[in-house]
């Protein structure tokens, strides 16, 4: 792993690249290299993120 988890699920986040698309940590992966993050965003299920901020 390579940095400790920054998100817990149910924290509200969001995307550094889209700052408009809001949502909320459902899941956290620590199982690869970097921590992924799954995301209900606008609705709509988003999985693998990385690029997450509060």
């Amino acid at each position: 792993m390579s940095d400790p988890r920054e998100f817990e699920p149910g924290t509200l986040v969001r995307l550094k690249s889209q700052p408009d698309a809001r949502g909320a940590v459902i899941a956290v992966n620590e199982s690869g290299p970097e921590i992924q993050y799954a995301v209900l965003l606008d609705g709509n299920f988003k999985c693998d993120l990385t690029n997450v901020t509060i």
